[in-house]
């Protein structure tokens, strides 16, 4: 979809959380609101040193304000927690449009083939039954075998199309989804735990992805939803192999255990347990109160052990360099960082950084 230049502008100073008031005073009073105005809704052009000033007070590369490109976004997805008032969740809106936008305009520049292909084919959604044969399909069609521990989540979603990015500056934000066009994404918050993302993402996918019989009601959904990421983490015939068929007792350090090997918050295992029918109601509580009392309602301990960031994008960014398909300064603009930044990552500084610490 083409949009103009006072769009764009528009777009920048909502994501920055800006009135058109802070604006000008951002810019020291070198343009005024009527200016800006009159810049937003087309009927006057900012020379080049305005639009200079606009982008550095904005934080956004000047590339950013004159592109002619953005991406309509559909099916939207926002898990509960984020709470935001009116000007934080146009600043969110935008933030998310804008990081989905790049990441097509890349995909086009790069000439990559990224079609993505259900995994559901045969599959409708109607009952608790029905998510634990979607989980199953999952991962046979995606190659993760029946039992398995997932090593990346976000790295198998990432391998079959769908695009994921992580946002920070969000309290609350834990997670979001949606299609661009035919094509699915996943926005994740950049600070919570590697076991809990792995959750969020599932869940988020699954969300857009899983085909719900149309009179399952929302708040049902939910429940499937997160039952399915918990399903696709932990297959029933793994917990009942690892726990057995009935338990009346299940030690902490078991539960810490299957955490670190299947990357699944304790409090989670022990719920699925639960739903299998491996330990009772009673149990179920009595654990719950032990996470409660010592305080891993907020933070597990026994973190697991894997990188569950996005890499993809950022892997097409250096691809697209090195096949001369975009500049350095066009490279920062769609990855949103610096000009410095990608030519230090382009040199591994990290790694340079990490030998030399050792």
């Amino acid at each position: 979809m083409n949009v103009s230049l006072g769009s764009r502008l528009k777009a920048a100073r909502l994501m920055a959380g800006l009135s058109m008031d802070q604006l000008v005073a951002k810019m020291q009073n070198r343009v005024s609101k009527q200016a800006i105005s009159k810049y937003e809704n087309g009927m006057m052009k900012p020379d080049g040193a305005v639009l200079t000033q606009l982008g550095r007070a904005l934080s956004v590369h000047p590339e950013f304000l004159l592109s002619t490109t953005s991406v309509q976004l559909n099916g939207l997805h926002f898990r509960k927690g984020l709470s935001l008032g009116a000007k934080g969740a146009a600043s969110f809106s935008e933030r998310v449009k804008d990081s989905i936008s790049r990441y097509l305009e890349l995909e086009l520049v790069a000439a990559v083939d990224a079609g993505y292909l259900s995994p559901f084919s045969g599959i409708r959604i109607s009952d608790a039954p029905d998510i634990e044969k979607a989980a199953d399909k999952f991962r046979a069609e995606w190659g993760l075998g029946r039992s398995a521990p997932v090593a990346s989540v976000v790295g198998v979603l990432e391998d079959h199309n769908v695009r994921i990015v992580e946002l920070g500056g969000f309290d609350g934000l834990d997670g979001l989804s949606g299609w661009a066009d035919d094509l699915p994404f996943v926005v994740l918050g950049s600070t919570s735990a590697t076991d809990r993302k792995r959750l969020i993402a599932l869940h988020e996918y699954a969300h857009i992805a899983l085909p719900f019989d149309r009179r399952i009601p929302q708040p049902e959904r939910r429940v499937y939803c997160h039952r399915f990421a918990v399903a696709v983490l932990l297959p029933d015939e793994v917990l009942t192999c690892e726990l057995g068929i009935r338990r009346t007792e299940i030690s902490l350090f078991e539960l810490a255990s299957l955490k670190r090997e299947y990357g699944i918050p304790m409090r989670e295992i022990a719920r699925r347990a639960f739903e299998l029918g491996i330990i009772t109601t009673y149990l179920l509580r009595r654990l719950n109160s032990e996470f409660n009392r010592r305080g891993w309602n907020k933070v597990e301990p026994h973190p697991f052990p894997a990188d569950e960031h996005p890499f993809h994008f950022q892997r097409m960014i250096h691809r697209a360099i090195a096949h001369r398909l975009i500049t350095v300064s066009r490279a920062a603009y769609l990855a949103g960082v610096s000009e410095e930044e990608i030519r230090r990552q382009m040199v591994l500084a990290d790694l340079d950084a990490d030998v030399e610490n050792r």
